[in-house]
């Protein structure tokens, strides 16, 4: 009988220590779900040289702040106003950081394809759309299908001929005008 009531204490301790000895008695305070930080959404960006795209952030646990973003290579990329902007193909990084704690800070990789520079590319483009020679009417685009903050202008040195925007006015003979091109 004595066997059973130390059997039945024991187990009666160990259900006890089960129960109420695995709880963990430490008090989180919180300290590190409040530390506040940036949240990029999108960090991995890709843009064409001469186009931009928005960087996207959040900054969670802090009220009053100012960012500030820093290029890697300032020679593939730049940052105007929130948005990176392709300057010539390669890869570089753009560190996004809170003004006075450059310890809260998120990292976007940003990636430019078009290995010329925009404006050449450009060129290039419209050339291939008029040619150099024009023997009937075209109509000149005035924007750049991936470059999309791109505008083109052209000027006729004479627009009896050529007009500003592709259109032949047929002479009797050949006539050389020249189109300067703006982008």
């Amino acid at each position: 009988m004595k066997n059973t009531s130390i059997f039945k204490y024991f187990l009666i301790v160990m259900l006890l220590f089960v129960l109420f000895g695995c709880n963990d008695n430490t008090v989180d305070t919180g300290d590190s779900d409040n530390q506040p930080y940036i949240y990029v959404i999108t960090d991995n960006i890709t843009v064409y040289a001469g186009n931009k795209k928005e960087i996207k952030y959040y900054v969670e646990g802090l009220t009053d702040y100012k960012i500030k973003m820093e290029v890697e290579n300032e020679e593939i990329a730049k940052v105007e106003n929130g948005y990176v902007v392709g300057i010539t193909e390669g890869e570089t990084k753009v560190r996004i950081s809170v003004v006075d704690n450059e310890n809260i800070n998120g990292v976007v990789k940003v990636r430019v394809i078009g290995g010329k520079s925009a404006s050449k590319a450009i060129l290039e483009w419209v050339l291939e759309k008029i040619g150099t020679e024009l023997v009937s009417s075209v109509s000149f685009p005035k924007t750049h299908p991936y470059y999309e903050n791109s505008t083109i202008t052209y000027s006729s040195s004479d627009t009896t001929v050529l007009s500003n925007t592709g259109i032949i006015n047929p002479k009797e003979y050949d006539v050389d005008v020249i189109i300067s091109i703006k982008i």
